[in-house]
């Protein structure tokens, strides 16, 4: 599943009227499973690959054009894996947390290819892969 999660949508119809919207650092996380938009953080299959870690997320400026898109800004790189990873990542999702189960789940979106790399290796997102348009 690519798209909103329901926290996310919560957080959207909330911005749009002007109250309370969570703020902070979000996070990149890697899955290996397919995520659905109604999954809690505590319920996705993340990457266990030792060597891996959530990436903090980081944004440029939605476009003026209608419907807005924005990207992530920067190369988002995920390793080096310090074992071989056993299962392929095939989806990304933002998350509010750096690690652990808590936190909410924002969005996801699926790789263009599954991606299971070896050890000493690391699995990089170009700047401007992840977009979120919003209508």
């Amino acid at each position: 599943m690519t798209g909103t999660a329901q926290s996310g949508a919560q957080d959207a119809l909330s911005a749009m009227v002007g109250s309370g919207v969570s703020s902070g650092t979000y996070y990149f996380a890697l899955l290996t499973a397919d995520p659905t938009g109604l999954t809690t953080v505590a319920a996705l299959t993340e990457v266990t690959t030792s060597g891996y870690a959530r990436v903090a997320a980081a944004w440029g400026s939605p476009t003026a054009a209608y419907p807005s898109v924005i990207a992530n800004s920067g190369t988002i790189t995920f390793g080096p894996m310090t074992s071989n990873m056993l299962l392929p990542a095939q989806w990304i999702a933002l998350v509010t947390s750096s690690s652990g189960t808590g936190g909410s789940l924002k969005y996801t979106w699926t790789l263009n290819a599954p991606q299971q790399v070896a050890s000493t290796q690391s699995i990089v997102i170009a700047a401007g892969a992840l977009t979120i348009t919003q209508n």
